[in-house]
């Protein structure tokens, strides 16, 4: 198949259109040196799921979340949650407006 390279670039650029203004906004905002940091202290800190209250924390997750005006940066708005219970309110959110 030959090399089509203005292929990718429309498909992520589409990709791209896709999101809305915020959206683009938070998902750049995960990939920033200062959110690592804070995602790390934090688990340092807390390392226990706070819904199940027996696994280990691997994830930040905002209580509130952004798209439903939850604010970023706030700390009183992250918890550490397991992989598990972090997937399943994840899941009961996508639905919510």
């Amino acid at each position: 198949m030959p090399n089509m390279p203005g292929y990718k670039k429309t498909a992520q650029t589409e990709k791209k259109k896709a999101f809305s203004g915020k959206r683009e906004f938070y998902t750049t905002e995960y990939n920033t040196t200062a959110w690592r940091k804070l995602r790390a202290d934090r688990l340092r800190r807390d390392p226990i799921c706070h819904k199940c209250k027996r696994a280990m924390a691997t994830v930040l997750d905002h209580v509130t979340p952004v798209r439903l005006g939850g604010e970023f940066w706030n700390e009183a708005n992250h918890q550490p949650l397991c992989e598990k219970c972090h997937n399943s309110k994840s899941a009961k959110e996508r639905f919510m407006k």
